[in-house]
């Protein structure tokens, strides 16, 4: 994951996760906005929210282990209700154009709050996106159409793998690990659309938790779940490059008042 460094502010302090080449959407024409820089949350939120973060009690299902992810505490700072996007669409409140010739869709919002697009939604007939954003109210992105990999996936298998697993009051994430070695973290605030839509979430992931390691590599990710929350937490104090995560797939989606960001690798 190569990172874009844009300047920064005066008064704040850069973070190369915040700077990552991922999707951050903000009022306006989506291009004013091409690398998230997580504008609408106040510095050190996300340092202070992965600090807060603990592991619930493991599940196991097929060659995965799942660790629901739980906040202590309350939830930091203004938080507004994040509308997932499939619910946004059923009540017409976000439109999808169809796919220019680099492969994007343009989503735009009319919703009063945040819309969560997860990676791997389907996204009308135009695929599936192929990375997580956050729509601003009324605002709009263009979103990468991935190709349908959940598709590739035996459904049997994407329904056994969501199936083994299950939803624990208070959970805003997970953390996955094939084969004992700890390979995806994902955390969506505020809570609850999240917990709401594991089963989605577990099939969209279903093609990178059931694939075989790649040829060469037969322990992908890190020696234990602890040891990736950690490397979460450093990158986002800005003490770590993305360099750390040896192969883990990481997912943050933190949604405020005013819009919301995304870092996703």
């Amino acid at each position: 994951m190569s990172l874009a460094m844009r300047e920064v502010p005066k008064g704040r302090k850069a973070n190369p996760v915040a700077n990552a080449a991922t999707r951050e959407i903000s009022n306006g024409e989506p291009e004013s906005v091409p690398n998230g820089e997580l504008e609408s949350l106040p510095n050190g939120e996300l340092e202070s929210v992965l600090g807060r973060v603990r592991l619930a009690p493991r599940q196991a299902g097929k060659d995965v282990t799942l660790w629901p992810l739980v906040l202590d505490g309350a939830e930091p700072g203004a938080r507004a209700e994040l509308w997932p996007l499939d619910e946004a669409m059923e009540d017409g409140f976000v439109s999808v154009v169809p796919p220019d010739s680099g492969g994007r869709v343009h989503l735009r919002s009319r919703a009063p709050m945040p819309v969560w697009v997860p990676s791997g939604e389907l996204l009308g007939a135009a695929g599936r996106s192929a990375c997580s954003a956050v729509l601003a109210p009324h605002g709009g992105s263009w979103i990468g159409v991935a190709a349908d990999a959940a598709g590739r996936a035996c459904p049997r298998c994407r329904g056994e793998l969501a199936a083994a697993f299950r939803a624990v009051d208070g959970q805003v994430g997970f953390l996955a690990a094939i084969q004992d070695r700890a390979c995806l973290l994902e955390l969506v605030l505020p809570a609850g659309p999240l917990a709401r839509r594991l089963r989605r979430r577990l099939e969209a992931w279903a093609p990178f938790l059931l694939a075989p390691p790649p040829e060469g590599d037969e322990s992908p990710g890190l020696d234990s779940p602890e040891a990736l929350l950690a490397v979460a937490r450093r990158l986002a104090a800005g003490t770590e490059g993305p360099d750390s995560l040896q192969g883990a797939r990481m997912s943050l989606v933190l949604a405020g008042p005013f819009g919301g960001g995304c870092i996703e690798m």
